[in-house]
C-alpha cells in the first residue's frame, strides 16, 4: 500500500470517528475564492473562504495543486466569515500547515480575535522566536481564559509546520508537527461566541497597523467539532505527501 493511499485510508477512518465541519485545501491556485470541500458533504453548506490581498503559491504541503499566501501587508488574509470559529462552548479541532519566516514581534495565524487584551475569541499567535500561542476568552474580565504555548520555538523558520489546537470542555491542547506541545485548563469553558469572521493571517486587532499581519503560506486548514486526540493529530501530520 502506497504513502497516499495509507494517508486516504487514515483519514476516512478519521472522518468516521470525527466531525470535520469544513476542509480548505487551498488547491484552487487562481481567484479569490477557496472552497470548503467537506462543508457541502453530510448535508452541511459548504463555507467560501475569500482571499483579501492575498495570492497563491504553487507550494502546497498535501496533495496536488497550491497554497494560499499572506502577504504581510495590513490588510493581507483569508475571510471564512463569521459563522465559522463561533465555538461557544463546545468542543472542537482546528488543525493547519504554516511556512513562514516572519520576524514580527507578534503576528497572527488564525482566529477571530479582536481585542488586543482579555475579549471573546479563539486565537493562535507566532512571535519572532518562533513559539506559537493559542489562546480561547470569553469576556473582557478573563473569564475561563487559556493561553498556551509551544514547548518549542524556532517555527518561523521557513519550513512547513503542522499546528493544532484542540478543546475539550476545559482544556485547550496544541500540538507541533503531530506531537504534544503543551496544555492548559481553566475552571469552566469560554463560551466564544463573538461574531467576528473567522481569519488567516491579520485579525480584527488593532485596525490601521500592520503588526500582526505576517507573510506566510498556509495549506490544509481542518476545523472539526470535537476534539480529536493526540493518534488522530499525529495521522494528520503524517499524511502530508510533500517534503
Amino acid at each position: 500500500m502506497t504513502k497516499i493511499t495509507l494517508c486516504i485510508v487514515l483519514l476516512l477512518f478519521v472522518g468516521q470517528i470525527a466531525t470535520q465541519d469544513h476542509f480548505w485545501k487551498f488547491d484552487e491556485n487562481k481567484g479569490k475564492i477557496a472552497y470548503d470541500s467537506i462543508g457541502g458533504n453530510r448535508f452541511r453548506k459548504g463555507v467560501k473562504a475569500f482571499l483579501h490581498c492575498a495570492d497563491w503559491r504553487d507550494l502546497s504541503k498535501v496533495g496536488e495543486g497550491a497554497a494560499v499566501h499572506i502577504t504581510g501587508e495590513d490588510e493581507s488574509y483569508v475571510d471564512f466569515g463569521g459563522k465559522v470559529g463561533q465555538f461557544c462552548k463546545e468542543d472542537f479541532t482546528v488543525a493547519f500547515w504554516v511556512q513562514t519566516w516572519e520576524d514580527l514581534e507578534l503576528f497572527d495565524l488564525i482566529g477571530n480575535r479582536g481585542d488586543a487584551g482579555h475579549g471573546n475569541y479563539f486565537s493562535v499567535r507566532m512571535g519572532c522566536d518562533g513559539y506559537v500561542t493559542a489562546e480561547v476568552d470569553e469576556d473582557e474580565s478573563g473569564t475561563d481564559y487559556i493561553g498556551v504555548r509551544s514547548s518549542c520555538g524556532g517555527l518561523n523558520d521557513g519550513q512547513w509546520h503542522h499546528i493544532a489546537v484542540t478543546r475539550c470542555g476545559n482544556e485547550l491542547v496544541l500540538y507541533i508537527d503531530g506531537e504534544f506541545s503543551n496544555k492548559g485548563c481553566s475552571r469552566g469553558t469560554a463560551n466564544i461566541n463573538n461574531g467576528n469572521p473567522l481569519r488567516l493571517g491579520r485579525s480584527l486587532c488593532e485596525p490601521g497597523t500592520c503588526r500582526f499581519a505576517p507573510d506566510a503560506l498556509f495549506d490544509d486548514v481542518a476545523i472539526y467539532s470535537d476534539a480529536l486526540d493526540a493518534c488522530k493529530i499525529k495521522e494528520l501530520y503524517e499524511c502530508a505527501t510533500n517534503e
